[in-house]
């Protein structure tokens, strides 16, 4: 399940990819807008200019963004004299950023959807009197609108994704800047993958949800365009074509025929419009047909393969695969065909590629499917995953490396505190026999300590023990241990299969106060019997886990209380209960009880 913090950095993430998508929609639309119509010279400065953090590495992008922001820049000190503060490690310091850094994915969609819908329906709304203002909301924005869907989505999932400028500018504050990417950091550095996963499994939800929808939408427009001309078609072959039909036919049919090229002039507008939307992706994107060809790509697939559209338009999708997979692609495509469904790229084994000069590289791929012109064809959006898969590699090998450091640490500690154990056990046999006692209890308590160092050596987990397990062998350690008590008094252990896993921080004051109950039971609880019985058991409690010594001796002498007494193993009983970020409870009558509750 996910945690609190989790759940905050989601929310957190989404409020502000969704507020950021807002601003930008109101900012990037004018911007859209003008790089679309202008004509004046500096129109590609000002595009370079928007297209700018597309090629500015973000930690280099969130450093200036920081300085600006800070007190001491310009926009720091404008903000701190409007009374609004610095912007820097705050919500809305994150919002400013992320608006810099996304505005090339709403700006260059929109403008590539204004730009094709051109001149000529803002010429004729002008003839019918409408304003600017009125022709750019009633023709301009409808004509436009997959462009501003594909805005949006570009957007939110990309700011959705930010981790460079978004720790740069708003660091790493809890429930402030603290963002999905940066909470999935945190428990990668803390080796809590399990919740990485969990957290990860969101993000990348909501982002392939985008990807999905991309392609839908766009289809969906062209798709009613292709259905009309088929109706239109279907209408004009039952049509009159003889001499001796009648005047009224005649007239009907030319009507048709008017009508029908008046849908083929739309539809071409529209496939023209569709053709830029593709264009402007800023994802690799192919159109394929039932046959394998290849019948639509845009600039970035060109650029991701090293092949002109010259070369790929006709040729079959298999020259984008190595030739030993082609078969097993083949029988694939035709199966994809025969079901059409979308597939994301969502826990998908990655796939090779095969570019022009012969180089073969690691992508996902997501499929479509749509029908154009009455023939299904599918959108496949390729993605290059080179530099991911090389990340992830190393950081693989960096996990590897660091686990192996581990358990060689857990090794050593384990052989030291096995010869202090036997350097303790050698002085026992040569000191007073007041001291013997004292040397004894210490030893144990080296024993219980380097068990667990020997149990996190054996699994090659340095992250957690089982307490089961090793409350196991601990009780067998404190049985054998007991010398002739042991052999009169009866100590067990139940878990009855629950389960529990402890980091080493809590599972070594957990071991010592299991060991200091015991050996205390053993010293108080049975004086003057034959026989006795002490229970260890660990059972769930709540949410929690909770770990119980009970023994059937005399119990707790009156107002004896934990610490206040003489006993080292008494004293030392709170210190490890708070270590442990538990709480205690005992009882008496008959023998002794003692509860110790604490988070699994």
């Amino acid at each position: 399940m996910l945690t609190d913090s989790d759940l905050q950095a989601l929310w957190l993430t989404a409020r502000l990819a969704g507020v950021v998508t807002f601003i930008l929609l109101l900012v990037g639309t004018p911007i859209a807008w003008w790089l679309a119509r202008t004509k004046k010279w500096w129109k590609g400065p000002i595009g370079a200019v928007v297209a700018l953090p597309l090629v500015l590495p973000p930690s280099v992008l969130g450093f200036y963004l920081l300085l600006a922001m800070g007190p001491h820049g310009p926009v720091g000190q404008l903000t701190q004299a409007l009374g609004v503060g610095p912007l820097p490690f705050t919500f809305w310091g994150l919002v400013v950023a992320s608006v810099f850094y996304s505005l090339p994915f709403m700006v260059q969609p929109l403008q590539t959807a204004f730009e094709a819908v051109g001149d000529r329906p803002l010429e004729v709304a002008a003839t019918l009197r409408a304003s600017p203002l009125d022709a750019f909301f009633t023709v301009a924005v409808p004509l436009a609108a997959p462009g501003f869907l594909t805005a949006s989505i570009l957007t939110f999932a990309h700011t959705v994704g930010e981790f460079g400028v978004v720790l740069m500018i708003g660091g790493n504050l809890p429930s402030v800047t603290r963002v999905a990417s940066v909470q999935i950091y945190d428990h990668v550095e803390a080796l809590e993958y399990m919740q990485a996963h969990r957290l990860s499994a969101g993000v990348v939800l909501v982002s392939d949800r985008a990807f999905e929808i991309f392609p839908h939408e766009l289809a969906r427009s062209f798709e009613d365009r292709v259905i009309r001309r088929a109706l239109f078609r279907d209408a004009l072959a039952r049509c009159p074509r003889s001499a001796e039909e009648p005047p009224a036919d005649r007239a009907w049919a030319l009507d048709l025929r008017a009508a029908l090229l008046t849908d083929l002039d739309e539809l071409r507008r529209s496939e023209a419009r569709f053709r830029q939307v593709v264009e402007g992706s800023p994802g690799p994107t192919a159109l394929v047909d039932r046959h394998a060809r290849i019948t639509l790509v845009n600039g970035a697939l060109e650029q991701l393969f090293g092949a002109s559209r010259e070369h790929l338009i006709g040729a079959s999708i298999d020259m984008l695969i190595p030739p030993r997979y082609r078969e097993h692609h083949g029988a694939l495509f035709l199966s994809f065909f025969a079901a059409p469904r979308a597939r994301d790229m969502a826990g998908r084994k990655a796939l090779n590629a095969l570019r022009a000069n012969g180089e073969e590289f690691p992508v996902e791929i997501a499929l479509n499917p749509v029908e154009l012109g009455g023939e299904p064809h599918v959108i496949a959006t390729i993605i290059d995953i080179s530099a991911t898969k090389a990340a992830r590699e190393a950081l693989e090998r960096a996990l590897a490396d660091k686990t192996a450091l581990l358990n060689e640490v857990h090794h050593r500690v384990k052989n030291n505190l096995q010869v202090i154990s036997s350097l303790l056990n050698l002085q026992r046999r040569v000191a007073p026999a007041d001291a013997q006692e004292f040397l004894a209890e210490s030893q144990l308590r080296v024993r219980a300590m380097a068990l667990i160092h020997e149990l996190l050596y054996e699994q090659g987990e340095a992250a957690s023990i089982g307490l089961s397990d090793y409350l196991q062998r601990l009780v067998r350690l404190l049985q054998e241990s007991a010398g002739g008590v042991g052999a009169v008094v009866q100590l067990t252990f139940r878990h009855d299969g629950f389960e529990v896993a402890l980091d080493p921080q809590r599972a070594v004051p957990c071991g010592l106060l299991v060991t200091e109950l015991v050996t205390n039971a053993y010293k108080h609880a049975f004086a003057g019997r034959r026989e006795g019985r002490v229970d260890v058991e660990l059972a769930p409690h709540g949410a929690g886990a909770r770990l119980s010594v009970i023994d059937d001796g005399i119990g707790l002498p009156a107002g004896l209380g934990l610490g206040g007494t003489r006993s080292l193993g008494f004293q030392l009983i709170p210190m490890l209960v708070n270590q442990m970020n538990a709480s205690l409870v005992t009882g008496t009558g008959p023998g002794c009880r003692f509860d110790l509750h604490f988070a699994a």
